[in-house]
């Protein structure tokens, strides 16, 4: 059943950019033919990361700060990247364990811990912390791959489900997250 949970909230995360199911690198595409995971080519060298810029739910949001960040130099601009990450907060369903899935917005945060668990040539979906109003939770989300500095030299490997499944053993043995 997890396994069923994990494989639905990736396609929420990285189903949502069409050029994404167009990328020739894509190894294993899902149901609705986005990348789950790509090849060795372009395979992190890490498997947690700490990462400062935009994390957002689905990669539209990311495409939109980029283009937003790109016309900063026009008047009024700076004022529309506030008002969009303030309009656009992130927001998680969560499954009866209270394991975080479909989320959606983005956010901007500085020095983020993360854990891949899956990537395309630019971006990660990394497990990462959030602040909830439930409290704090880990949720999949996604990241600019030039945002984040490895610290680790252990590879994630390239099955998607393999690499949620090994987070939450993690998680279990060592009673958090295992980036902390």
């Amino acid at each position: 059943m997890r396994e069923l949970l994990l494989a639905i909230a990736v396609i929420s995360v990285l189903g949502l950019r069409s050029s994404w199911a167009a990328d020739d690198s894509c190894a294993q595409r899902g149901a609705f033919g986005q990348c789950i995971v790509a090849t060795e080519k372009n395979r992190p060298t890490c498997t947690t990361v700490r990462f400062t810029g935009p994390v957002a739910g689905a990669a539209a949001y990311l495409s939109q700060f980029e283009k937003l960040t790109r016309e900063m130099s026009k008047p009024g601009v700076e004022p529309a990247i506030e008002d969009y990450l303030a309009r656009n907060p992130i927001g998680c369903s969560f499954t009866r364990d209270g394991e975080a899935t479909s989320c959606k917005g983005i956010d901007f945060l500085q020095n983020q811990p993360g854990f891949i668990i899956a990537w395309s040539a630019d971006r990660f979906t990394v497990m990462t912390p959030i602040d909830f109003e439930s409290g704090r939770k880990d949720a999949p989300l996604i990241i600019e791959r030039k945002d984040a500095q490895c610290r680790d030299q252990s590879p994630p490997g390239n099955d998607f489900s393999d690499n949620m499944g090994s987070f939450w053993k993690q998680f279990e043995k060592l009673g958090h997250a295992p980036y902390n």
